[in-house]
């Protein structure tokens, strides 16, 4: 008969996976619901992809991660949304008021 055990490991609580999950919420974005989700797989898609390439995968992380910052400081879902929005009011041209 195994017994399980109440324990936490001290890894699991390691400066690494609290970094990882406050890289998650910060990328995405806060002011959404969406944002920490959309955060949440990019920052499992690069883990998973780029430590199978690269030995140092952590730098790819904080690469993209202050990317993120520079080009979307209010994170990737907002970010993404107000580039939308400015792609389609540049695709409509210039308005033309009538009062003139």
């Amino acid at each position: 008969m195994s017994r399980l055990s109440q324990f936490v490991s001290p890894q699991a609580v390691a400066l690494t996976a609290s970094a990882e999950a406050l890289l998650m919420v910060i990328s995405g974005g806060t002011a959404t619901l969406l944002g920490p989700i959309v955060g949440a797989g990019l920052v499992v898609i690069v883990k998973n992809v780029a430590s199978a390439y690269i030995e140092r995968w952590n730098f790819v992380l904080g690469a993209i991660f202050v990317v993120i910052v520079v080009f979307m400081p209010e994170g990737l879902v907002p970010g993404t949304q107000r580039l939308w929005r400015w792609a389609r009011a540049a695709a409509s041209g210039p308005r033309v008021s009538a009062a003139g």
